[in-house]
């Protein structure tokens, strides 16, 4: 069984490839299996694929699906998948659809949202879309400091490590939180 579904993933895999790039097909079917690939397959390397598959083919034959649909998968794998690779190649999509945009609005909004999990996944989107402004970094540093959530607190924490932030705002208050008890002095 397991052989089997490799064999199934090596022919998917090369059938999109020649489709796509080879025979240069944009048809309205071929960008409606990349989305269903990119929004449920179960391996990360072929939704990594279909990212850079929907990229080759451009926004103008991708975005004849229902735009908003396009845009409700892509911003929830901003920061619901695991590999990094995947939300990388997310974020490089929504640049080619040009909807890198309206992804970074979406997440300066839900960064002062009521639900800490909201927030802690705007933190992770923030992070995947490599927003780093003055507005973020105030933002970031003001969930360092005063949110009530943990895990908004370490997701600020990470989001300041992977954007490779060195301001010196952001690494005293990283110190104080060292200073400090508990998980979030652990993390830091």
């Amino acid at each position: 069984m397991a052989h089997r579904s490799v064999v199934q993933y090596l022919s998917y895999h090369k059938a999109f490839n020649v489709l796509v790039r080879q025979m240069n097909s944009k048809d309205k079917i071929i960008v409606e299996a990349l989305l269903h690939e990119l929004n449920t397959s179960i391996n990360w390397k072929v939704r990594v694929q279909a990212c850079d598959l929907l990229m080759f083919v451009g926004n103008r034959h991708v975005l004849v699906k229902d735009v908003d649909e396009i845009f409700e998968i892509l911003e929830r794998l901003l920061w619901d998948h695991a590999h990094q690779e995947v939300r990388s190649k997310v974020a490089e999509l929504l640049n080619t659809l040009r909807l890198r945009n309206r992804a970074c609005s979406l997440v300066l909004r839900r960064i002062d949202d009521r639900q800490e999990t909201v927030r802690a996944h705007a933190i992770i989107s923030m992070a995947t879309l490599e927003m780093k402004g003055e507005k973020e970094l105030k933002a970031l540093l003001d969930i360092l400091a005063l949110d009530s959530s943990v895990y908004a607190r370490i997701q600020a924490v990470r989001a300041f490590s992977r954007l490779n932030w060195n301001d010196p705002r952001v690494l005293r208050s990283l110190k104080e939180r060292e200073k400090g008890e508990g998980i979030l002095a652990r993390y830091t």
